[in-house]
């Protein structure tokens, strides 16, 4: 099942991925749910008036409808995001969760639009991917749902190390080492150690960047090597999480693993497993080539410096 995943599986397992996700969000909301209270830090009476969007007429609507609903009542959104989370996992194929999901999920990133991120997004997308295989209830639904969660995957990732290629932090191997150092995302030990062994900093940081260039190999590649690549991802959300505390991006980008498996079966299949071998190594000789021709110098990090790398390095 998780190595040859069928369509069918492949969407359970993305919702339930993601349901695990919602649950982790929702007692972090609980954690700080103080800060819902009046004057906190999440009081849509003030976080409302800061979102540009508010000033067009649709987003005041939207302002003066949250600010009807109390810290208590949005508790009562929360519980509800977190009993659909917990019943998809009992339940992946349903519909109807999947569709209830959606939406506390929208109502969740729209209250909470300073606290979002790329899993939340990433959420909502292959939540609705699997809605939408869902209604359609056939195998081409399936099919589509599951190719779209696999190109969306290897979208993200693919734009993300090409991102990070244009980086100079990144292209020196610099970028982990600045993230370690910083208030919000860093941590003191790791910090530490990469300062002590520059060289493991940099090695770690210039394998991020190939490993997401290349991440759209997976489609191709045998899948003793998709695995490695895969298994790769997981390592490296799980390191952003103890580091960074992204809880969230393990378990919504995981889940469209299954659906990437599933993509890459059916094009090896398609095409023939010779002419998915020739691509595949054609493909890693250029990229591997673009991104040495594409490499700088290592810049010196100055104390002025850190806030702007830091943020740089977030691509």
């Amino acid at each position: 099942m998780w190595l040859h995943p069928h369509p069918d599986q492949a969407l359970s397992l993305a919702v339930q991925f993601c349901a695990v996700g919602r649950l982790i969000g929702v007692l972090e909301l609980m954690l700080v749910r103080g800060e819902l209270a009046h004057s906190g830090f999440l009081d849509w009476t003030m976080i409302g008036n800061l979102s540009p969007h508010t000033r067009m007429r649709v987003g005041s609507v939207i302002r003066r409808a949250f600010r009807l609903i109390g810290p208590r009542a949005f508790a009562g959104v929360v519980v509800v995001n977190a009993v659909v989370a917990a019943a998809l996992l009992v339940y992946p194929s349903s519909a109807l969760l999947i569709a209830t999901a959606v939406a506390t999920q929208l109502v969740m990133i729209k209250r909470h639009h300073l606290t979002i991120d790329g899993s939340d997004q990433m959420s909502l997308v292959v939540l609705m991917a699997c809605l939408l295989g869902r209604i359609g209830a056939d195998a081409v639904s399936l099919r589509a749902a599951v190719s779209f969660l696999a190109a969306e995957l290897t979208l993200s990732y693919f734009v993300a190390g090409v991102s990070k290629a244009t980086s100079s932090y990144w292209r020196s191997g610099s970028a982990l080492t600045i993230i370690a150092q910083t208030r919000m995302y860093g941590h003191p030990l790791v910090a530490r150690v990469l300062r002590t062994h520059p060289a493991l900093g940099r090695a770690a940081g210039r394998s991020v960047l190939v490993w997401e260039s290349l991440f759209l190999l997976t489609l191709t590649a045998p899948l003793p090597v998709a695995l490695a690549v895969l298994a790769a991802g997981v390592a490296f959300h799980v390191g952003c999480a103890a580091v960074m505390g992204l809880n969230r991006f393990v378990w919504a980008f995981a889940a469209s693993y299954p659906a990437l498996l599933c993509t890459n079966i059916a094009i090896r299949t398609g095409i023939g497993v010779s002419v998915a071998d020739a691509i595949t190594i054609a493909a890693a000789a250029v990229g591997l080539l673009a991104l040495a021709v594409g490499g700088g110098a290592r810049p010196a990090i100055q104390p002025g410096q850190m806030a702007a790398a830091a943020r740089e390095t977030r691509a």
